[in-house]
This record gives C-alpha cells, sequence and structure tokens, in this order.
C-alpha cells in the first residue's frame, strides 16, 4: 500500500522537502477531505491530482511538465475565461521561444504585447539586443522591418517598395463585314489573361449602321472566368454593315 501523508486546512502554506520515488509509488495528500491535492510518486514522475479525480492534473517527467486543464501565469485572472488555454498577465507579457538547433545569437524568437499591440522580435542568445521584425496595431495597422514575400517571392522590399510587379492590360479586337439580312455573331478571346472589358464600333455610314441591331454585348463564355468578349447581331438592312468587336485582357 502506498504511504498517505496529510495536512490539515490551516497547516497551509507547507514545505514539502522531498518525494522519494526510487523506491516505487509514493503518495503525499494536502487540503481537505473535499478538495484534496494529491502528488504522488509514479515510476519517475511526480503526478498532482486535485479533488479526488483519477486523471492527472499536471506531471514532473524527465521529459518536462505536462498540463491537463488551463495555465495561468502573473496576477489579477478574476473574471477571465477560463476556457482559454494560457493566460498570462503582465504590464508588458512576452514569450521567448529558442531553436537550439540554430546558430550562435540566432537561436531567439521574442513575442509580447506592448502599449499600441503585439510585436514579434528577434534577439541575441541571452536577449540583450532584440529587432523588431513585425508589430500588428490595435487600430489593424501592421508594421514589417523587412520584405514581405507572397509565396515566396518578394512583393514589397524592405526599404518599403512595391517591387511585386504591375498587370499588364492590352486590348485585342477583330473586323467581320456584316452582310444585309444577316444574323449571327462574333467573338474574340484574349491571347493570353482574363477579360475585364469589351465591346463594338461600326465603321461605315451612318445610314447603313442604323440598320445594325446589336442584341447582344456581354462576357465570353456567358458564366466563370470571362476569358473573351462576344457580339450577336441582325442587319435589318440590305447592304454590308463593317463591325468591329474589341476585348479588354489583364494579364
Amino acid at each position: 500500500m502506498s504511504p498517505t501523508i496529510k495536512f490539515a486546512a490551516d497547516a497551509w502554506p507547507f514545505i514539502m522537502a522531498r518525494i522519494g520515488i526510487a523506491g516505487g509509488p509514493g503518495e503525499m495528500a494536502g487540503g481537505s477531505a473535499a478538495n484534496d491535492l494529491v502528488i504522488r510518486s509514479e515510476s519517475n514522475d511526480i503526478r498532482f491530482t486535485v479533488d479526488g479525480g483519477a486523471s492527472t492534473n499536471m506531471a514532473i517527467t524527465d521529459q518536462g511538465v505536462n498540463i491537463a486543464g488551463n495555465v495561468a501565469i502573473g496576477q489579477g485572472m478574476a473574471g477571465i475565461d477560463r476556457g482559454r488555454i494560457l493566460n498570462l498577465t503582465a504590464n508588458s507579457p512576452e514569450i521567448i521561444f529558442e531553436e537550439r538547433d540554430r546558430p550562435v545569437d540566432g537561436r531567439i524568437w521574442r513575442i509580447g504585447s506592448i502599449s499600441s499591440g503585439f510585436k514579434f522580435d528577434t534577439c541575441n542568445d541571452n536577449v540583450s539586443s532584440c529587432t523588431n521584425r513585425l508589430t500588428i496595431e490595435r487600430n489593424g495597422s501592421v508594421a514589417i522591418n523587412g520584405s514581405l514575400r507572397v509565396n515566396g517571392s518578394e512583393v514589397i522590399s524592405s526599404a518599403g517598395q512595391w517591387v511585386g510587379g504591375f498587370p499588364t492590360v492590352t486590348t485585342e479586337s477583330v473586323t467581320v463585314s456584316v452582310s444585309g439580312g444577316s444574323n449571327s455573331s462574333q467573338g474574340i478571346n484574349c491571347g493570353s489573361g482574363d477579360a475585364i472589358s469589351g465591346g463594338y464600333s461600326i465603321s461605315d455610314n451612318v445610314y447603313a449602321a442604323e440598320n445594325l441591331l446589336i442584341t447582344a454585348n456581354a462576357p465570353l463564355p456567358n458564366g466563370g472566368t470571362p476569358t473573351g468578349w462576344q457580339i450577336d447581331y441582325v442587319n435589318k438592312g440590305g447592304v454590308s454593315v463593317s463591325l468591329t468587336v474589341y476585348v479588354v485582357c489583364v494579364s
């Protein structure tokens, strides 16, 4: 049977000097019967359980500390949503990450909150010198101290200049002769890119043009991403009319 040591409620705080684990399972319990704190040793682990539950709330192992539930660090946690995983309270709370496989003075990342927002820094190994890389302001503004890359390509340089290039806009056209009495359509596709606009022009005399009825002036295809432009027409007269169809493309 594992030995049990109980502490009276009025004995807190108490000092526990040591829990021996070499001889097998052991157990210490403190608090009242309704709200026990149980500290037990299992193999090479020290396990902490509250309220007499069977599940371990915290375990100290040779691999580190494992915690089941929420973690509160600092003071003033009253009223904070207990559903949060980690609550860190201080005037300027920070978390430091160390990448041990990185070269000297290139291992430390520091994140934390400042008066105006949230910051991401890189630091030397003893955190005596840090450089801000990114700050997100509370108003939604973002300050980047470096270049901005999208899908691996630089679009804004560290000097704040746009280097991502600009879209290419081209206009393409086709001209057809619409014979008298005909009823048809004429389309044109972009050589590359997508269609963003289009239209037509009639180049013959105004009297002949009055007989050309345009029944459709729309992107091609009719649905999805447009890649061209199409004109449907009817020539009510007996004289041919010259019709030019245009498409404006961006790539």
